[in-house]
């Protein structure tokens, strides 16, 4: 999800010898040269989703860094777009941890941040820059602590667990969040979820789209008895298959307990998931309609593309859309569906939201409507969350 500009030579260069000189013999004499400088340049794709908590933004950001070697000179930048931010960073943390600021950066204005000129790091920074270990953060008046983050370096990919995308789906109120840390390079990754109301006896990786069950492909270890906070082992590696899987929202963290051991709330890695139950009784007013429908709405974070569908039952619809407004109040038509087959209505292909809309759906703001020829301004509505 996270394209990474990377130098291929430089990208695989041991990076434990960052900061020393590198000397080759001269063609005479004996004598010693130094080499010409290294420059590895990494990028960043910036989300509410990898800030620790989650952040409730619609709010995207891009960036890059540069180092340059053995001088360990930095130079790099990064944008955003959707919130006004008070402050730019450049943090020392893995993914799913918060630290330190390291490098201050400059606003130079329209969402824009900028390393100092002439900044250097040290070699322990150095090495974080390698293992994928510094990130940029941006902090806003909402959020001062950080509204949208992006690990530099590596793909991250999130999840939001609930006990919705289980198939069946459950009545737990457990919830959870996940997030798994992509190395491009190596096809390295890790894994790591928080569990909130339940007590887990397992937690997983899995292979298979939204909808349906797969196989286990990486099991994960609580990091300790009660903490709710499960990891993969340290060796973890794609293979080319499953990498393909992952960019295509194919795989799911599962987070297992004794009452339900099949799974008791679910996350598809990298695809925010909402659903919606549709009936007359959401109708402002109300109806007397005994129609119904269910509908999913699904969002990649780090492009705000959109994709989804409701089906309907014990209706003749005339038109359906996605509609701005709270549970119990009306509000404007944002996106037009499309009838595909009879009572199935879906999200036309290229549909991207703002960031405003992508921040009203996390919200729980938004909702499906379906219209007819009898109740002309709804029949049958269902909030999405």
């Amino acid at each position: 999800m996270n394209t990474l500009a990377l130098s291929t030579t430089a990208a695989r260069l041991k990076w434990s010898l960052i900061g020393a000189f590198t000397f080759a013999l001269a063609a005479c004499g004996g004598g010693t040269v130094e080499s010409p400088p290294t420059i590895v340049t990494l990028a960043s794709s910036m989300s509410g989703d990898q800030e620790l908590p989650p952040t409730v933004t619609g709010a995207l950001g891009t960036g890059t860094l540069s180092l340059e070697s053995p001088s360990l000179k930095l130079t790099g930048s990064f944008s955003v777009n959707g919130m006004t931010a008070t402050a730019g960073h450049i943090h020392i943390g893995s993914t799913g941890v918060n630290g330190p600021v390291i490098v201050p950066m400059t606003s130079s204005g329209d969402g824009i941040f900028t390393v100092p000129v002439n900044r250097t790091i040290t070699q322990a920074e150095a090495t974080a820059f390698a293992e994928g270990g510094l990130y940029f953060n941006a902090h806003s008046a909402d959020n001062p602590t950080g509204e949208v983050r992006g690990q530099i370096g590596r793909e991250v990919f999130a999840a939001q667990m609930s006990s919705a995308q289980e198939i069946p789906t459950n009545a737990s109120a457990a919830t959870g969040n996940g997030l798994l840390n992509f190395d491009p390079i190596t096809k390295k990754i890790s894994g790591r979820v928080t569990l909130t109301g339940m007590s887990a006896t397992a937690a997983h990786i899995h292979t298979g789209l939204l909808g349906a069950n797969g196989s286990v492909i990486f099991p994960m270890t609580e990091t300790a008895a009660g903490s709710g906070i499960w990891v993969t082992a340290a060796d973890a590696t794609l293979t080319d298959a499953q990498i393909t899987s992952l960019k295509a929202g194919g795989l799911y963290f599962n987070a297992h307990s004794a009452a339900f051991p099949g799974g008791e709330i679910r996350g598809q890695i990298g695809l925010n998931v909402r659903y919606a139950s549709l009936d007359s009784t959401q109708e402002v007013p109300t109806n007397s309609s005994t129609a119904t429908g269910t509908g999913t709405l699904v969002v990649n974070p780090l492009t705000r593309a959109v994709s989804g569908s409701i089906t309907l039952t014990g209706m003749t619809a005339t038109a359906a859309h996605i509609h701005l407004g709270a549970t119990g109040a009306n509000g404007s038509v944002i996106v037009g569906l499309t009838s595909t087959s009879a009572g199935v209505f879906s999200v036309p292909a290229n549909t991207v939201f703002t960031a405003d809309q992508f921040k009203l759906y996390k919200q729980g703001n938004l909702y499906y409507n379906a219209h007819s020829a009898a109740f002309p301004g709804g029949e049958i509505r269902g909030q999405i969350r």
